[in-house]
């Protein structure tokens, strides 16, 4: 047996060790409360009988006997004839002793002479007899025992403290007031013996049961092993996709907080440059020329127009997290879109060379102008972002098959190779992008509409060279979003 059954085995004898014990305790418990009890109820019946019987005849003597010394007691004739009266009382009953206490807990009268004079106010069991009027009663085991019948050995006894309560006049039926204790031994040994053959039996059914029991359970954990055996290997690979889980969550977290350091750093930028406009402005407006003051307000357009672009950006992939960008497919004219973008672009940066050829590009294709809007723009702006001043940057486009492709090439920073497989995700910057204003969402952003499209991107780089990103789109839509809902669902990538 390999491990699998071998724990098996011993875990399984263990528990049935054990709870077998814990039934035969609790059983064994059960059993001799209801020993106890009906032990008690026959005591409080001879109780009763003996209150009625015997009690009227000694009570004169119980309750006003003043010795305490046991000698004293024991060669008082009262003692003999409540011997007397007890042994005539208990014939034939499985009583083993009798004691009669006053109220102040001496024991006037006990079968077991030499206990007469003998003290319990201080015994728990007296005390709530006497002072509660409650029968208590316990059970215990006896090696050997003072009987009325002489010596006994290994007894179970049931012994009761039981209030004698009669009427004011101390006779009569059960009543108020308490006058008196009686303890009585019951012999409770044939019943314990009952109870343990019941045990005994109950025992060797459950040994049967278990039995079976642990034999179906064995067969069921050595078909068990042979599954474990199959499955491990998956549990393996589980494990180490979970661990490059967890690792790529960790290196998300780290550029989330990245992001929201530098998005703050991107909005602070523009900000100050608002201001410091304005104020010069503000400083010199009597005196500043005309073409100073369009040059101020150009500057603060453009710092407008950056910090409109930074929050449509973020606007868009929180939308693109939760699933709720609006795709609204309509025929596109795909190179008038480009081209409106281009001259955007070229307005913003006019010390670059933006160069279109667009003319093999198929008349129409089928998408959301806005979204692809988006994705070239920010096409445009990285290549323009990451290149150096007065350098050109070529946008191209052509038909393959039933794709309308688009390449966009700069001759900037470029990316390392070690980092191009990061490049779309969420948040993520390449390491020649230090210093560049950027937030690491509109790569993953284009990534995602493209695909929305039903499109692909892609990217080639050589670091210190420049770069060149490829949008390919389907002519036509294969999947149409529903007449009900068309919020395309897109799970964004961590980046």
């Amino acid at each position: 047996m390999h491990g699998v059954v071998r724990s098996y085995v011993l875990a399984s004898a263990v528990v049935l060790v054990l709870l077998s014990a814990l039934v035969i305790y609790m059983t064994r418990m059960d059993a001799e409360q209801h020993v106890i009890e009906t032990a008690e109820h026959q005591n409080t019946v001879l109780a009763q009988v003996l209150a009625n019987s015997v009690w009227p005849q000694i009570s004169p003597y119980v309750t006003t006997v003043v010795e305490t010394d046991g000698d004293a007691l024991r060669s008082r004739w009262e003692t003999e004839l409540i011997d007397q009266l007890m042994r005539s009382a208990v014939r034939d009953l499985p009583v083993l002793k009798i004691k009669v206490y006053n109220l102040a807990g001496t024991t006037v009268y006990s079968s077991d002479l030499a206990q007469i004079g003998t003290n319990e106010r201080d015994h728990p069991l007296f005390i709530a007899a006497m002072r509660e009027g409650q029968v208590q009663s316990k059970h215990s085991f006896r090696k050997s025992f003072l009987s009325f019948d002489g010596p006994v050995s290994d007894r179970h006894v049931v012994e009761s403290y039981l209030p004698v309560r009669l009427g004011g006049d101390g006779k009569g039926a059960f009543g108020p007031e308490t006058f008196g204790v009686l303890e009585i031994y019951a012999d409770v040994t044939a019943n314990m013996a009952h109870e343990e053959a019941k045990i005994f039996k109950l025992l060797a059914m459950l040994a049967v049961v278990f039995a079976f029991s642990y034999a179906v359970l064995f067969l069921v954990a050595r078909s068990a092993q042979r599954v474990i055996r199959r499955q491990y290997s998956e549990l393996e690979n589980k494990a180490v996709e979970l661990e490059q889980a967890l690792k790529a969550q960790v290196e998300y977290n780290d550029l989330h907080r990245e992001f929201v350091a530098m998005a703050s750093h991107e909005f602070r930028t523009p900000l100050t440059i608002i201001d410091g406009s304005a104020q010069s402005i503000i400083r010199k407006i009597d005196v500043i020329p005309r073409e100073k003051v369009l040059q101020r307000c150009s500057e603060i357009r453009q710092a407008v127009m950056r910090m409109t672009g930074l929050i449509d950006s973020t606007l868009s992939a929180e939308q693109l997290q939760q699933g709720k960008i609006r795709m609204e497919p309509q025929p596109v004219q795909l190179a008038d879109l480009i081209t409106q973008v281009r001259d955007r672009q070229q307005r913003i940066s006019p010390s670059y060379s933006l160069k279109l050829a667009l003319q093999d590009l198929p008349q129409e294709i089928e998408g959301d102008p806005r979204l692809l809007e988006q994705v070239f723009t920010n096409l445009l702006s990285n290549a323009v972002k990451y290149s150096p001043q007065g350098s050109e940057v070529e946008i191209t486009g052509a038909q393959e098959g039933g794709q309308a492709v688009v390449k966009v090439r700069d001759h900037g920073v470029g990316v390392s190779p070690s980092e191009m497989p990061r490049l779309f995700q969420r948040y993520f910057r390449a390491s020649t992008s230090m210093g560049v204003a950027g937030t690491g969402i509109g790569l993953h952003l284009v990534k995602h509409i493209v695909e929305m499209h039903g499109g692909v991107v892609g990217a080639e780089s050589v670091e210190g060279r420049g770069s060149v990103f490829t949008v390919r789109l389907p002519l036509e839509l294969q999947e149409k979003p529903s007449l009900h809902d068309n919020t395309q669902t897109v799970v964004a990538a961590a980046a």
